[in-house]
């Protein structure tokens, strides 16, 4: 159904669909290119670090975390008066050593967080741009058979009307003609 000489509803849902797919492509573009250029990069070489900022500040945080616990275990052990003995110095090595631990699997964890979620990426992405265009199709087909129904339509009243007019029941015409809503 047309309205007021404007396009039909489908057809302009059809553009805004169109339209939020082409501007949603556009403005992901780059992080979508920054995103599977660093993960093919980590597929490819197995790291990334330098240039991930938030592995960077991952492992500077961690760092100093490590730096701060030493710091405090190493005034606890001297508060106890053993900080000097081989108990003490245990204790320092096993803080030092998970604390490096936990720095050094950032990246990798990192790494791995991406690939769980590249599939995602990857397909949510794709899916969502082809299942609009899929909803565009749909709407596409379902306005091209509105309009060869109406043109069914309007075939077989005029049909009707003209074997009316030629039989020369006017009163047939009027009640046998269907006026589309």
């Amino acid at each position: 159904m047309m309205g007021g000489g404007g396009k039909a509803a489908g057809q302009r849902g059809s553009e805004a669909l169109d339209k939020f797919v082409s501007e949603f492509a556009e403005v992901s573009k780059p992080a979508r290119e920054t995103f599977f250029g660093q993960l093919q990069e980590a597929l490819t070489t197995g790291g990334i670090g330098a240039r991930i900022p938030i592995i960077q500040k991952s492992v500077e945080a961690s760092k100093s975390a490590t730096s701060a616990a030493l710091r405090g275990t190493e005034e606890s052990l001297a508060k106890a008066g053993i900080a000097g003995d081989p108990f003490g110095q245990r204790v320092l090595a096993q803080t030092r050593l998970a604390g490096e631990t936990q720095t050094s699997q950032i990246p990798t964890n990192i790494i791995r967080e991406m690939l769980a979620g590249a599939q995602s990426a990857v397909l949510g992405s794709a899916q969502t741009i082809t299942g609009g265009f899929g909803q565009l199709a749909a709407v596409g087909a379902q306005r091209e058979a509105t309009a060869k129904q109406a043109f069914q339509q309007m075939f077989s009243s005029g049909i009707r009307a003209a074997a009316a007019v030629q039989t020369g029941g006017a009163s047939e015409l009027a009640a046998g003609v269907e006026f589309p809503s």
